[in-house]
């Protein structure tokens, strides 16, 4: 899943608790 893809996957992941890179 493409986190540091996209600025908006980013946020979308991080919103829903999947982000496993703390910004």
């Amino acid at each position: 899943m493409g986190c540091c893809s996209d600025p908006a996957a980013k946020m979308r992941e991080h919103l829903s608790g999947l982000s496993g890179w703390t910004p």
